[in-house]
């Protein structure tokens, strides 16, 4: 079952988001925003952007076209043994050219998302900076799992 803003509400102030924004509450998803860690491309792969945290939104980070960035969310995510979630892109960034993956969190998922971020615009820039909701998250509640993801990362695969 898709859990609704109430019970989103209830679960953010009992540590499953953190910071929890209630401005960022929709009627049954979470708004997540860009955080203060980036990663930009290069011929080498990612590197560390470490002068992400500098952009505002009056001096936004501009990506370029065809540009890819790696940005982390300011939230920390908790998410308990019977719920997971799914975080798609705002469709207002959409709009704007850009594209993320969308990405399954298993129960028990616990840490930042990182979300990778491609402008698929032809000329546009597209402006980025520390705080924009960016995503949102959708959380599905269900039976408490037998392994949840914080049991499965400490399994050797």
């Amino acid at each position: 079952m898709v859990l609704v803003d109430v019970e989103i509400k209830r679960l953010c102030k009992d540590g499953m988001i953190h910071p929890f924004n209630t401005n960022n509450l929709n009627p049954s998803s979470l708004d997540i925003c860009v955080g203060t860690t980036a990663y930009w491309e290069n011929e080498s792969g990612f590197d560390n952007y470490s002068e992400f945290y500098k952009h505002t939104e009056q001096k936004p980070y501009g990506m370029l076209p065809d540009g890819v960035l790696q940005v982390c969310t300011g939230e920390f995510l908790n998410l308990p043994q019977n719920v997971s979630a799914i975080a798609t892109l705002k469709t207002s960034m959409m709009r704007r050219g850009l594209s993320m993956e969308t990405i399954y969190l298993d129960a028990g998922f616990n840490g930042r998302l990182t979300l990778c971020l491609k402008n698929n615009s032809q000329e546009s820039l597209i402006n980025i900076h520390p705080g924009m909701r960016i995503a949102s998250i959708a959380f599905l509640t269900h039976n408490v799992c037998e392994n949840s993801h914080r049991e499965l990362i400490n399994i050797d695969r």
